[in-house]
């Protein structure tokens, strides 16, 4: 069974060919689609607010991380992002609206239904024209390169923005300048913490460290970021822009896995669990990582501005 892109979204979309997906792909998109359709369906049902009575999905446009403008498709292990737009701004809370959309997603994978990871990223129509218009790197290259799985009518989207390189410098500048500075004072934070033997402090100290250089790296780039707490989350889509990011975090050892499960626990547990176990040995080794992490982070995006500003000064 194929899926045929529709035409509605008009000129902005790239005639991907679906044609090169192969069959078990588009039997999993479709499988997904139905899944966030009955979920979101069950999650309206009820509702007396007026907005949420008529509370309806407008588009499902998925595509791959690092899926190329020529099409080339989802890799075999490839995560698949999906944009989901709705046509109510209070519909696009996750946590209100989509926990069991993601549950069914969680269980789907595990079961084997759906093979890779799925991740939502939700918006109302107004939002995301609003960010069209204003030339965001990130739903602009969604909008150009995606696939769209599912549309309720034949509402268009804006056309994008070409952003300037020279905007879009300074833009990311801006947005690097506001989330680096934090990650390091968090990571001084966990270190003063460690030291006075309050490693569960130490602990949520280094989760918020990381969440901030996670998001360091999506806001200068993309200039867009996601609303979540979930390192799972922002560590895959970090990985994704580049993929040195992936060794700050090994996944050979037991002990390896833990570090990483403890930071990413930490944000709720740490706090509101008093049995919260974590041991000086992790706190060291996950003090090493993040460490390590704020370097490549800071390496990383300096390189992006300064691509841009060098494309800047030859456009000029």
């Amino acid at each position: 069974m194929r899926i045929a892109i529709s035409p509605n979204l008009g000129a902005q979309m790239t005639n991907f060919d679906i044609e090169r997906l192969p069959d078990e792909i588009s039997r999993e998109l479709l499988t997904l689609r139905s899944a966030l359709l009955e979920e979101f369906e069950e999650a309206m049902r009820g509702k007396q607010a007026s907005h949420r009575k008529a509370g309806r999905i407008l588009k499902l446009i998925v595509h791959a991380p690092r899926s190329t403008a020529e099409g080339d498709g989802f890799a075999a292990s490839e995560s698949i992002d999906v944009l989901v737009i709705v046509n109510h701004r209070e519909l696009a809370d996750k946590d209100q609206h989509w926990r069991h959309a993601l549950a069914r997603l969680r269980r789907d994978r595990e079961r084997g239904v759906l093979p890779r990871e799925i991740r939502l990223d939700v918006h109302c129509l107004q939002d995301v024209n609003r960010a069209l218009v204003s030339g965001l790197p990130y739903l602009a290259s969604i909008v150009r390169r995606g696939i769209v799985l599912y549309e309720l009518d034949r509402t268009p989207l804006a056309t994008p923005r070409n952003l300037p390189s020279d905007e879009r410098c300074w833009r990311g500048r801006a947005e690097f300048e506001r989330w680096y500075p934090r990650a390091e004072d968090f990571l001084s934070g966990a270190s003063f913490y460690r030291d006075e033997g309050n490693m569960r402090m130490a602990a949520l100290l280094l989760h918020q460290a990381c969440e901030h250089l996670y998001q360091c790296v999506f806001w200068t780039v993309m200039l867009h970021g996601r609303r979540t707490h979930s390192l799972d989350e922002l560590r895959g889509l970090a990985e994704g822009l580049d993929e040195r990011l992936r060794s700050v975090w090994p996944r050979t050892s037991r002990f390896e896995r833990r570090c990483f499960a403890q930071v990413r626990r930490a944000y709720v547990e740490a706090r509101y669990e008093p049995s919260f176990p974590i041991t000086a040995r992790e706190i060291g080794w996950m003090m090493e990582r993040v460490a390590m992490l704020y370097r490549r982070v800071g390496n990383f995006c300096r390189g992006h501005l300064s691509g841009l500003q060098a494309s800047s000064v030859v456009s000029d």
